[in-house]
């Protein structure tokens, strides 16, 4: 069994998270449909190690999709006062979130 354990963590696992990658980025709502998908995961699993740092992850590419994504289209990224406000202190969170695990390796 320990080696059906391995072979998951070693393929299964990244190919599983290169398609969810493709898939963010060639249409970036599915970045929020695996974040909204993974809080019920974390509260019905007892403990999964790195599941933060996958969601931190997989926010990050999110974004970076969605603007890739306005830019190539053309499309010009309007905000209003209070929407800019909500991205720059999500952004910050997400700063702090990446620098905490960072300094607090055992965290993970």
């Amino acid at each position: 069994m320990s080696n059906f354990s391995g072979l998951l963590n070693s393929l299964v696992i990244p190919v599983v998270g290169i398609i969810g990658v493709i898939l963010i980025i060639k249409q970036p709502y599915w970045g929020l449909v695996f974040l909204a998908g993974m809080i019920p995961i974390d509260q019905i699993l007892p403990d999964v190690p790195g599941l933060t740092s996958i969601a931190v992850a997989l926010g990050a590419v999110t974004v970076a999709s969605y603007i890739i994504n306005r830019v190539i289209n053309d499309r010009k990224i309007q905000f209003n006062p209070l929407s800019l406000a909500i991205y720059i202190l999500a952004g910050l969170f997400t700063i702090l979130i990446v620098v905490g695990q960072w300094l607090n390796p055992a965290t993970l």
